[in-house]
């Protein structure tokens, strides 16, 4: 997507909450080679009693719903002076709770919390690919002068009765994830939110805010493979990243989906093998720091790479202590401290039902 006949497209005032925590304590846990997963006998102990897999969930408070739960600490972080700025509501999640007052309604959920603004609302469930989806979407409205300010939000949960489903299809890991690791065997589950606000030169002169980073391109495809098996090729996966590169484009940095299923991290090294020359690009995957956080991830990650542009903090990846050869690249493992300037990024997320998403961005 050619970027010089659009209006320029910047994000700012983003933060994540997850089993890390949020804020400057999130990045700080995350970028230590921290992670927060811990196992379900401790989390979930009336479901699983003896189960010592592990997942990134949240503290737990009495509540109708953990997504009603997960959205109220979300909506503390964000300041509310922003609020009679939104020109328009972005919000990602995929399933949501599978019990209690929203039970299968997430849209309820967010439809609640959004009323206290007035601007329009615009609901986002593309499977895991919802977070970069919205944001994508966000900044395309941005970029064809349909708004100057828009508020994207990522939220989804982890019930347990979500979680049991995913271990009958095998997708959890028996132990903890281990993105691009010889020894993966699934990926960890975990839950939480994120917040960006996408602005136009209008918008941040109006905010006035120093923007984060700039959105350069997005993309997307579908390849509809399987409903959770992704396309072993990678060629429909790289033709998201294809679609959100700008001309002559080379990432400094890549966050990777990088969920530790055997399957998705081969897939995955194809499409970005297919992409690029990966030798002089950083790579990690969060995954094993946060866990996998469904319909949230997209746009956790996303803002992830954005504040390794802002800080020139790279990310490890928590879990990766042996690399499989057979991925041929090399990314960050769990005991690299990497710092380093860094003026490129790309987010990429891939979900069921082979829905493909990418972000470009760059340094402001």
């Amino acid at each position: 997507m050619p970027t010089s006949a659009f209006e320029p497209v910047y994000a700012l005032h983003a933060d994540v909450l997850t089993a890390l925590g949020s804020g400057a304590q999130f990045w700080e846990n995350l970028c230590s080679g921290q992670s927060g997963l811990a196992p379900l006998c401790q989390i979930f102990p009336d479901w699983f009693p003896e189960d010592h897999r592990k997942v990134g969930a949240l503290p737990w408070e009495e509540s109708d719903s953990r997504l009603l739960m997960i959205l109220d600490r979300l909506l503390a972080l964000f300041d509310d002076r922003f609020w009679p700025f939104i020109d328009g509501i972005y919000a990602a999640t995929s399933l949501g709770d599978l019990i209690g007052k929203y039970a299968g309604a997430p849209h309820l959920a967010l439809q609640e919390k959004m009323s206290r603004c007035s601007a329009a609302l615009h609901i986002v469930s593309s499977a895991c690919s919802s977070g970069s989806d919205a944001l994508s979407l966000a900044a395309l409205a941005i970029r064809s002068k349909r708004a100057d300010v828009i508020l994207v939000l990522a939220v989804d949960s982890l019930c347990p009765a979500k979680l049991s489903h995913h271990v009958m299809f095998g997708t959890q890991s028996p132990t903890q994830a281990r993105p691009f690791d010889l020894n993966r065997d699934g990926t960890s589950f975990g839950e939480g939110g994120a917040f960006c606000l996408l602005a136009s030169k209008r918008g941040l002169e109006r905010l006035q805010e120093t923007p984060l980073a700039e959105i350069l391109g997005v993309g997307f495809s579908c390849d509809g493979y399987d409903i959770t098996v992704p396309d072993p090729t990678g060629k429909w996966a790289a033709l998201a990243i294809e679609r959100a590169k700008p001309p002559s484009f080379l990432p400094d940095y890549i966050n990777a989906h990088g969920t530790g299923t055997l399957l998705n991290d081969a897939a995955e090294s194809k499409a970005l093998r297919l992409s690029f020359d990966l030798s002089p690009i950083l790579i990690s995957s969060t995954k094993g720091a946060t866990g996998h956080c469904l319909g949230a991830a997209g746009l956790i990650e996303a803002i992830i790479a954005m504040l390794a542009l802002k800080t020139g903090q790279i990310p490890p990846t928590a879990g990766l202590n042996t690399l499989d050869p057979a991925l041929g690249f090399n990314p960050i493992s769990q005991e690299d401290q990497i710092q380093k300037v860094i003026q490129t990024a790309l987010s990429v997320t891939f979900g069921f039902g082979g829905v493909n998403s990418a972000v470009t961005m760059r340094k402001v």
